[in-house]
């Protein structure tokens, strides 16, 4: 979830990472240990499912889009 803030108050909560629950429930992988890295991208891992890393960066175009 992103919370969108204006002068410090929340103004709109959406979806920001999603597509991990398949369309009858099951879940491929289960995002935690999230993080900032110091190139200005979003870490985090799953503890289920695929594991690994993954990373979220803006594109261009100032879109979110993960690798």
């Amino acid at each position: 979830m992103r919370v969108r803030f204006s002068q410090g108050e929340a103004q709109d909560v959406e979806d920001f990472v999603t597509g991990f629950q398949l369309p009858d429930g099951r879940r491929w992988a289960r995002p935690v240990g999230v993080g900032f890295g110091p190139d200005g991208a979003l870490y985090f891992t799953s503890d289920s499912g695929i594991q690994g890393l993954f990373r979220l960066n803006r594109s261009a175009s100032d879109t979110t889009t993960a690798e």
